[in-house]
């Protein structure tokens, strides 16, 4: 399985790897997108803070994102992310979960190829 981290490209070959390679930050933040043939699962990471977005098979569309059920600010509010290009982007805070939670529901993708039932998706 491929787990690509900003820009690079790493063949992941056990959980206790993909907990490693998730250490990496620039900076403050982190990128990695994991591929499982076609599905995919994108992490992105500033500081404590995270978010998740996953891309199914092309052909039916099947994307969502993490859900931050406590939510309850403004919704235009955001948090900055660097995207795996090193492009600075604002996302909804919507989405923001903590990062303990979102690395977890990542490896649990690693693990089985689907989306973790311990957060919300929408």
């Amino acid at each position: 399985m491929k787990l690509q981290i900003f820009e690079n490209e790493k063949e992941i070959k056990s959980e206790e790897m993909l907990r490693a390679e998730l250490l990496y930050r620039h900076e403050s933040y982190g990128a990695f997108w994991l591929v499982i043939d076609e599905p995919a699962m994108g992490l992105f990471i500033n500081n404590n803070l995270a978010c998740l977005f996953y891309a199914g098979d092309t052909e039916g569309g099947d994307t969502c994102c993490s859900v931050n059920r406590e939510f309850a600010g403004n919704e235009d509010d955001t948090v900055d992310f660097l995207l795996e290009n090193y492009q600075l982007d604002e996302i909804s805070e919507t989405t923001v979960i903590s990062m303990e939670q979102a690395v977890n529901a990542f490896v649990s993708f690693y693990n089985t190829g689907k989306l973790s039932s311990d957060i919300a998706w929408e």
